[in-house]
């Protein structure tokens, strides 16, 4: 946001995009929140968003955000594309996460605490939206026949960003089960076209 300004009695906001961006993208999410600023190695401000009464659940919701953000930008080698990041959980969502220009909105059922964390975490959601800001966002499909190919590339690099987190033996039985889930549903005529699975060098 760059302005705002009194028309009317309201307040008109203006905000600026460096890129053009696909306007299915395009989000609000509007409610109280409090943040959490962390910033990337390449300077790009990242925004935590939480509710008010939740304070405890920051840091486990969003351990290794930084991380993934910097390992993203390396492992893609192409610079994060757009001006700022923010993640902002939303009540009644009905996906994880949705990939928005420079904002994921996820469900807040991934708001967590410590003690939550090995059970049920944000992390593979979080670097799966992330990823989608190069491959969705930055580039994206002409038309829903090849959405397969950004979410498929999105869950490719959730997989790495995720290795090198938690390390080989969990990335790999994890590559394994969901090889083995998409060749079942494959074989019960119930294939998921949305994912794909790229080979591992």
């Amino acid at each position: 946001m760059v302005d705002k300004t009194p028309i009317d009695g309201k307040l008109a906001w203006s905000f600026d995009m460096e890129r053009p961006m696909s306007s299915y993208l395009i989000a609000f999410a509007i409610g109280k929140y409090k943040k959490q600023v962390l910033r990337s190695e390449s300077g790009i401000p990242i925004e935590n968003y939480y509710y008010p009464q939740e304070e405890l659940k920051v840091e486990p919701t969003y351990r290794y955000t930084k991380r993934i953000f910097d390992f993203l930008e390396k492992e893609i080698e192409f610079d994060y594309p757009w001006q700022n990041y923010k993640q902002v959980p939303v009540h009644d969502f009905l996906y994880a996460g949705m990939e928005n220009t420079g904002a994921t909105l996820f469900s807040d059922s991934y708001l967590i605490d410590s003690v939550a964390f090995k059970d049920r975490n944000y992390v593979n959601v979080n670097a799966h939206e992330l990823a989608h800001q190069w491959f969705g966002n930055l580039v994206t499909e002409e038309s829903g026949n090849h959405h397969w190919l950004q979410e498929g590339f999105a869950t490719y690099y959730a997989y790495l960003a995720e290795r090198s987190i938690f390390g080989e033996d969990k990335f790999y039985w994890k590559y394994y089960d969901t090889a083995a889930t998409l060749k079942n549903q494959s074989e019960d005529g119930n294939g998921n076209h949305y994912l794909i699975l790229m080979q591992i060098v």
